[in-house]
């Protein structure tokens, strides 16, 4: 068996170290994983059904990994909207498609930072004292 080179649906897995090993070992392995019915399996059924969960595992991991902070920031703002504003649009947008907004790349800056303030649950304030709710306007009075 050839090696699997890695791509986006099957991570890299060496077929070929998993057919090295002994019977009892891949069944012991893939047992530790989870996997049933190992026992009248034969050794190529068996590197198969290992390669598979190595791969399984793999994109799982790769899943629950959260994604890295850029520049040392954490996932969240401490700063609120204000640390939003200062951000850069190239800024916004990444952490906009971590959050899984889709369309990012034709927003401006203040339609970034307003989904993202959403996306963060921060509260939008038009002034001092007036916060706006989801789906309300800002009133006008007073100007």
């Amino acid at each position: 068996m050839a090696k699997k080179t890695g791509s986006a649906s099957k991570p890299d897995v060496s077929e070929s170290k998993i057919a090295k090993m002994k019977v009892d070992d891949l069944r012991q392995q893939l047992l530790e994983r989870g996997v049933k019915k190992v026992d009248g399996l034969k050794k190529p059924d068996l590197v198969r059904k290992l390669a598979k969960a190595n791969r399984a595992e793999i994109r799982a991991a790769a899943r629950t990994e959260p994604p890295k902070p850029a520049h040392g920031r954490a996932r969240k703002p401490d700063g609120g909207r204000a640390e939003v504003e200062a951000m850069k649009a190239d800024e916004l947008r990444r952490r906009l498609k971590d959050q899984g907004v889709q369309g990012v790349g034709k927003m401006n800056k203040s339609e970034l930072i307003d989904k993202l303030v959403a996306a963060y649950g921060f509260e939008k304030k038009t002034r001092p004292g007036t916060v706006v709710r989801k789906g309300a306007k800002a009133s006008s009075a007073g100007k």
